[in-house]
């Protein structure tokens, strides 16, 4: 446990807000993140407002935690249902914990539900308080110390290659402390691709340059991370996309943790062309990089035709984890001076860099991770909300015409 996380900044004496039930405000992911769960499921223990801080417990505020609670404890309803929360934290920060209660596992699963992960005055430890269903009567007041997810902390070391998993020696890594406007770091990658990061660093948000001086085919990487109490990662991959996009043409690199070893990269078009591992080539689309042995690169590349959609999916191949645990991530590499990528139903545009990352839910069974469709003649993308296919037919056409419109 970490004994560094203090109470600071929690107002005990503001206000009680009202109790609120706000599950089903949440995304699918979330209801779903709370109401399915392991059997097995770590429960933490109820931990009251005047406990020691040593035994608060720690969570990150993308998963779901479960709580202990004893289903013969007054006003504990018998059945699974959620729950009207409040939450008082840092800051004067007040938070909505949807939460759920599991009677079969007298669990309380529960979330805070963060909306800027980048805004760390958030991050703190939060008094909880879970209530009768009628709002009535207080069923449990516990501390819940809530701290960003590990994977947007900035690591002790980065590990830079490009997208087809060349090693960049030379390259040059800056963090930049956006609070103070000031660059606290600049370091060079070794003949190994690696750059070890400061030991400590201050609380803050930091924006994070990653590039390689003697390649001018690869595009700067510019993104966004955190410090919070020190918490850091030991490593992370860092993989740079090529600059050489023609207009409409579009580059995915996939990542992931160790495990599971191998993910797979699968590109469907509707003409009834389909890029993977063993069909690596096809007219305007291409599996660049397979890697079996985790972390990626998986690596594709395609020009969006007009006259074409396109769907792309994460297979799991073999591994010791799940795909739902695999903390798989995509990063898009685009040209946004030629190729213009709007979400469908919205305004903004895809932009270069942009990064989007698989849900962390309880589905032992998932095989595939259905992340998006492009439509070539709208130049729109549409991600898909929490879905995934549990067979294993990875060979055939089945994912695009399941998912393509007509």
């Amino acid at each position: 446990m970490n004994k560094g996380i203090c109470l600071v900044g929690w107002n005990k004496v503001s206000p009680r807000p009202l109790p609120r039930n706000s599950f089903t405000e949440q995304s699918s992911t979330v209801q779903d993140q709370l109401m399915n769960i392991l059997d097995n499921i770590e429960k933490k223990p109820i931990v009251p407002p005047d406990s020691s801080v040593q035994n608060v417990p720690i969570i990150e505020s993308t998963v779901p935690t479960a709580i202990h609670l004893d289903k013969t404890k007054p006003y504990v309803p018998a059945r699974m249902t959620s729950l009207p929360t409040t939450s008082e934290g840092p800051n004067l920060s007040s938070i909505d914990f949807p939460t759920v209660y599991h009677p079969q596992q007298e669990a309380l699963v529960t979330k805070p539900i963060i909306t800027d992960p980048y805004n760390i005055s958030n991050y703190g430890t939060y008094k909880v308080t879970i209530n009768s269903e009628d709002s009535q009567h207080i069923i449990v007041e516990t501390l819940l110390t809530v701290v960003p997810q590990i994977e947007i902390c900035i690591p002790k070391q980065f590990i830079v290659r490009d997208s087809v998993n060349n090693l960049i020696a030379g390259g040059k890594v800056t963090l930049k402390l956006s609070e103070e406007d000031a660059v606290i770091f600049t370091g060079t990658t070794d003949q190994n691709g690696t750059v070890n990061l400061p030991e400590t660093l201050a609380n803050g948000v930091y924006e994070v340059e990653i590039f390689s001086p003697n390649n001018s085919k690869l595009q700067h990487l510019n993104f966004t991370m955190v410090v919070f109490q020190n918490r850091r990662q030991e490593k992370a991959y860092s993989f740079i996309g090529r600059v050489d996009l023609k207009p409409n043409e579009m580059e995915i690199i996939l990542k992931w943790a160790a495990e599971p070893s191998d993910l797979d990269s699968h590109l469907y078009s509707s003409d009834g062309k389909h890029v993977y591992f063993s069909n690596r080539n096809e007219e305007s689309m291409s599996l660049d990089y397979d890697v079996t042995t985790g972390y990626g690169p998986e690596t594709v590349r395609f020009a969006i035709k007009s006259n074409l959609q396109y769907i792309y999916a994460v297979y799991y191949y073999e591994g010791l984890s799940t795909l739902t645990q695999s903390k798989a991530e995509l990063t898009f590499s685009i040209n946004t001076r030629d190729t213009h990528i709007n979400r469908f139903g919205k305004e903004d545009k895809l932009i270069n860099g942009e990064k989007h990352s698989i849900p962390e839910i309880a589905r032992l069974q998932a095989r595939f991770w259905i992340v998006f469709m492009i439509d070539g003649a709208t130049k729109q993308i549409t991600f898909f909300e929490n879905t995934f296919e549990d067979h294993t037919d990875y060979k055939t056409n089945a994912i695009g015409i399941k998912y393509f419109t007509t």
